[in-house]
């Protein structure tokens, strides 16, 4: 959904149906809430998302999910979200009670006043859902070698340790320790998340 647009028209919206039918038929993540962010209306994926029962989460402020430490700050971002223009789409992001970080997006509906329709996603890690990260002597933070970057530069591009190795003709153990050592440097967890993070410090770009 990221860069994306939800679009509602309302010369062909069914009124005050649309939301539900909307919701029904998604294999998104998507919920209705008022305008104080309490969801009315949520769908199985978003259920799936949040990790929690749909009957348990109408009713239930969105803010209310959110990491304690953040539950004031999310509260305001959301208000500010749901106070926009009927037809000014806006995105924000929560971090859950467990961690995840969350991105919602969210349109007004037409013709229903106090309805906003919320999609739903999974962000990409940020910083502080970094592992422990490698350090060199002096403690500073280990820096990647030019070699891990152009490995994690492949890896972005989708190419697999065994395409990676024949392409710079090394051994597949040799790819899998520059992974290896760059993830620690980097604070990564997984291939996917190594790249988010190399993008996001500006070690590489796309």
């Amino acid at each position: 959904m990221a860069g994306q647009t939800l679009h509602l028209d309302a010369t062909t919206a069914p009124g005050a149906g649309l939301p539900a039918a909307v919701l029904a038929q998604s294999r998104s993540a998507l919920a209705l809430a008022d305008d104080d962010g309490v969801l009315r209306e949520v769908n199985r994926a978003a259920a799936q998302l949040l990790r929690l029962p749909r009957a348990a989460l109408a009713g239930t402020a969105l803010d209310a999910l959110s990491a304690p430490h953040e539950r004031a700050a999310t509260a305001t971002r959301l208000r500010m979200l749901l106070e926009r223009d009927a037809w000014e789409p806006g995105s924000t992001d929560l971090m859950l009670a467990d961690g995840r970080r969350i991105e919602v997006h969210a349109q007004s509906v037409p013709d229903e006043p106090a309805a906003h329709l919320l999609a739903l996603r999974s962000a990409l890690p940020r910083r502080f859902a970094r592992r422990g990260i490698a350090v060199a002597r002096g403690g500073v933070p280990a820096r990647p070698s030019e070699r891990e970057l152009q490995v994690v530069r492949m890896l972005a591009g989708g190419l697999t340790g065994e395409q990676i190795a024949q392409e710079l003709m090394l051994s597949p153990e040799t790819v899998r320790s520059h992974v290896r050592n760059v993830m620690g440097k980097l604070g990564a967890s997984t291939r996917p998340h190594l790249v988010a993070l190399a993008v996001q410090d500006g070690w590489i770009s796309l």
